[in-house]
């Protein structure tokens, strides 16, 4: 769909008659962010976090930092831009693994205090492109594992397990920044603490709302969950706040998942996944696409935004690899967990159109804001085009060169039915 959007909008005899209305295009794609917000917190598993340990929070939390600083540098480099701040790292508890926000808080309010004016320095965006896409990993993952790949050594539990964490540590990442670069000092720490704030009253609503024995229970929670994340998302953007809202709506999904996860499996997850792949992923991908224009593209960045991805994902790969050099995994395990955390496509349809549209929809911003939203813009589409393909082969293609395949590692019950491959569609089916 994104290659079709491009079409529809860059060949003369579709666009001359072909209009879609920019106002619509922008809520119909927040909406879609909103989904994307919910099954990441939804998605995560304390239980499978907690099983793994450190190797599962090294592999989300690492190569996303490090691409984050790496591209952070070749784009001062490469493209000029003006570095506002460093790299924001985030750390994990126990309890709240992922949700970068409580950690980096502090980091931000201090910031905040030591730009008089944050609103004159050109934005800074790198951790649009430091996530990982689960939608292009987890289908090849299912069929190494029910092949029997890698299946004793944990790569595909391991791999699953992050995936989640490691988006929502990167839309952590970009929320934060989003406010810092959007937001006066007062507003940043609005920002700081309007997201608890909001997170803990949608999670009290949505514990005493609906009552257990109320018909349709499943779907009248996700209902509630799905507007009151809406609801949160479009007013911290209207009061200017707009990082609180993405956080809110993560912490609420995860602490609310985490809740309704004690009464058994979630019927809610399989929903959402339905809206998201029926509905919203063809959506959001084809107005991306839509939204590319060529005119709008400067004949040097594709060409730069290339060299610039492929730095990043040089030392994604690296990062990915030193990750889970700790752990009891082989050197060709690691080697292929290094190939399977490249892919993007998901996170970054969501993230890519939003400093563009802040950019353009803000009064007093700086006109540098539009062309850094152009040229961010396009290198995220450039990293899906690329790496969603690209990533997808190797991953195939190393599976049998790379894992060792176990017979006695696939077993199965009485009913024919393959526990292991049950289990990892259940983890799946709770990702991005």
């Amino acid at each position: 769909m994104l290659v079709v959007g491009i079409a529809l909008r860059n060949l003369p005899a579709i666009s001359e008659h072909l209009f879609v209305v920019k106002e619509w295009s922008v809520v119909l794609r927040r909406i879609a962010f909103v989904v994307i917000l919910l099954r990441g917190g939804l998605s995560l598993d304390l239980d499978a976090i907690r099983r793994l340990k450190g190797a599962c929070v090294r592999l989300a939390l690492v190569p996303c930092s490090v691409e984050t600083v790496v591209v952070a540098v070749a784009a001062k480099l490469v493209f000029g831009m003006d570095i506002v701040f460093g790299v924001l790292l985030g750390a994990s508890s126990r309890y709240t693994c992922g949700f970068a926000a409580t950690v980096l808080s502090p980091v931000v309010l201090s910031m905040t205090f030591w730009h008089e004016n944050l609103s004159s320095i050109p934005p800074f965006f790198r951790a649009v492109l430091a996530a990982v896409s689960p939608a292009v990993v987890i289908p090849a993952l299912l069929d190494a594992s029910k092949a029997g790949y890698g299946v004793q050594a944990g790569v595909p539990s391991l791999v699953i397990a992050a995936a989640s964490l490691d988006d929502v540590y990167a839309i952590s990442i970009f929320s934060l920044a989003l406010s810092l670069l959007f937001s006066s000092g007062t507003n940043m720490e609005m920002t700081i603490l309007a997201a608890p704030v909001e997170s803990l009253f949608s999670c009290f609503l949505l514990h005493v709302l609906p009552r257990n024995d109320v018909k349709n229970l499943h779907l009248i929670r996700l209902s509630l969950l799905f507007t009151f994340s809406t609801a949160i998302l479009f007013t911290t953007i209207r009061f200017r706040v707009d990082g609180a809202g993405a956080i809110a709506v993560l912490v609420a999904a995860f602490v609310a998942g985490h809740s309704w996860k004690k009464e058994g499996p979630l019927p809610e997850e399989d929903h959402l996944a339905n809206l998201w792949h029926l509905a919203f992923q063809s959506l959001l991908f084809g107005l991306i696409g839509f939204e590319l224009s060529f005119d709008m593209v400067q004949s040097g960045t594709i060409f730069r935004g290339c060299l610039l991805l492929g730095i990043g994902l040089l030392f994604r790969f690296i990062a990915s690899f030193l990750a889970v050099f700790v752990t009891t995994l082989t050197l060709r395990e690691r080697l292929f967990v290094a190939v399977a955390w490249m892919p993007k496509a998901t996170v970054q349809a969501a993230l890519a159109p939003v400093v563009l549209d802040m950019a353009r929809s803000k009064d007093g911003v700086d006109s540098t804001y539009v062309d850094y939203g152009i040229v961010i813009f396009t290198i995220a589409v450039l990293s899906i085009l690329i790496t969603a393909p690209v990533g997808a082969f190797l991953i195939r293609l190393a599976t049998p060169l790379l894992l060792t395949k176990d017979e006695n590692s696939v077993k199965f019950t009485a009913d024919g039915e393959n526990d292991l491959e049950n289990d990892m569609n259940e983890s799946a089916g709770n990702t991005l």
